[in-house]
């Protein structure tokens, strides 16, 4: 902003190894090697459902989708323009970062992740 402050809800550049460090970073509640970067009350909090959005994507917390109703389980996943996704899945201990260029069909690797997690 004209300020100098930081958007965080859109606008990162970031490569498919840092998206897949991010969401490493949130499965592990905040903590980055032996630093609790991030409190684990903030992760849990901005993962939880809080605002029920559109069937397919179910819900929004803070930063991150939210659904329980797409699997059988909860998993969390932030969403980037032109289908650019980190889906993070605590009861399987794992992390997907996927980027694609699917401007015309954003849901499209959504689809694809959710038919992978079901598998495992």
């Amino acid at each position: 902003d004209p300020q100098g402050v930081n958007i965080g809800g859109f606008g990162l550049h970031m490569s498919i190894q840092d998206m897949q460090k991010f969401g490493y970073f949130y499965l592990n509640k905040g903590r980055w090697g032996k630093r609790q970067l991030l409190s684990d009350e903030w992760i849990s909090t901005s993962t939880k459902p809080k605002y029920l959005t559109y069937e397919d994507l179910g819900y929004y917390g803070r930063h991150w989708w939210v659904s329980d109703e797409l699997l059988d389980r909860s998993f969390y996943f932030a969403m980037g323009m032109g289908g650019q996704y980190i889906c993070v899945d605590p009861s399987k201990n794992i992390v997907i970062a996927l980027t694609s260029d699917s401007y015309s069909d954003t849901l499209k690797p959504l689809i694809a992740i959710k038919k992978l997690l079901q598998y495992l």
